[in-house]
This record gives structure tokens, C-alpha cells and sequence, in this order.
């Protein structure tokens, strides 16, 4: 296959003919031709290639917005739930203090009743001796 620095030699050369110096300049032009329009198709491919890239690219884009958003709010629905999860700590805190003092005063007033029983078995005791002082 004859190249353009093939021709320049067959063009100086004085004993090539005519037709032949023709005939080997149509064979570097058409395949001049021939390579220019295969880089035109691949020009053409990577254009369409690079469009598909941008098309993507804007997906993923808009993608990547949407998921930070959705990031945003599930982060401020996770400190609403911290939040919340804290209050109801607190809350616990508070219902078991409660039930501590009221454990403390249950025990208190167990403690008294049984203060109270023994005066009673006491007094009981009492009214029977006398009951039997009356009778005798």
C-alpha cells in the first residue's frame, strides 16, 4: 500500500510513468479516504459515547441529590429519635425514683402496722387480764 512518501519518491523518480505515478497517487488517496472516514465513524462513536457519559453522569448527579436528601432526613429523624429516646430515659428515671420512695414509705408503713399489731396484741392482752381481774 503506497503512502504519500511512497508517491513523492515514485513523482521523483523520472522513469515512472505518468499512469503510474497517477495510479499509485488514487491508491494513497483512497486510502486517506478510507482512514478518514473510519476516524469519522469513530468520532462519530465517541461523540454518541460522550453524550451517553453525560446523560449519566447528570442520572447519577441527580441520584446522589436525592440520596443526600433522603440522607438529611432520615439524620434529623435520627436525632428526633435520639431525642426522644433521652425524654423517655429521663421519664424512667423519674417513675423508678418514684417507686423507690414509694417502696421506702410502704416499708415505713409496713413498719408502723406492725407497731400498730403489737399494741394491739398488747392492749388485747391487757383487756384479757383485766376481763380476768373483773371476773375474779
Amino acid at each position: 500500500m503506497p503512502t504519500l512518501k511512497g508517491c513523492r519518491y515514485m513523482l521523483s523518480v523520472p522513469d515512472t510513468p505518468v499512469e503510474t505515478q497517477l495510479a499509485g497517487l488514487e491508491v494513497v488517496i483512497s486510502n486517506q479516504l478510507n482512514m478518514i472516514a473510519q476516524l469519522q465513524h469513530t468520532v462519530q462513536t465517541l461523540e454518541e459515547s460522550a453524550l451517553d457519559d453525560a446523560e449519566t453522569i447528570q442520572t447519577l448527579n441527580a441520584d446522589n441529590a436525592r440520596l443526600r436528601a433522603a440522607n438529611t432526613t432520615m439524620q434529623a429523624e435520627l436525632n428526633i429519635q435520639r431525642a426522644t429516646t433521652a425524654a423517655l430515659q429521663h421519664q424512667l428515671t423519674n417513675v423508678q425514683a418514684d417507686l423507690n420512695i414509694q417502696r421506702a414509705t410502704n416499708a415505713e408503713l409496713q413498719h408502723q402496722l406492725t407497731n400498730v399489731q403489737a399494741d394491739l396484741n398488747i392492749q388485747r392482752a391487757t383487756n384479757a387480764e383485766l376481763q380476768h381481774q373483773l371476773t375474779n
